[in-house]
């Protein structure tokens, strides 16, 4: 979705000068981010993303500017959506 605005029908016409920089921005954020959600608009902001566990067994994806070092930590936020969570300070 991001990259749709680059593409064309007519494949002579696409324009390299501003693909090939900007695909080379996505890959670098994707493969820097160890991401288990995907946004590199949120990556570029310095939001990280890390999959985290509940005491009742739930698998979720917590989005934070935090850098977690820890696995036992208490994190405190709010829910976006069905299993993805945004930490409150």
């Amino acid at each position: 979705m991001y990259l749709l605005p680059l593409f064309t029908a007519d494949f002579d016409k696409l324009n390299w000068i501003m693909w090939v920089p900007t695909i080379a921005i996505f890959a670098f954020i994707a493969v820097t981010s160890h991401s288990y959600f995907f946004n590199p608009l949120l990556g570029a902001f310095g939001w990280h993303f890390y999959r985290v566990g509940t005491p009742q067994n739930v698998t979720n994806i917590l989005i934070t500017k935090r850098t977690i070092r820890k696995g036992d930590q208490t994190i405190n936020g709010i829910e976006l959506g069905d299993y993805v969570i945004l930490e409150t300070e």
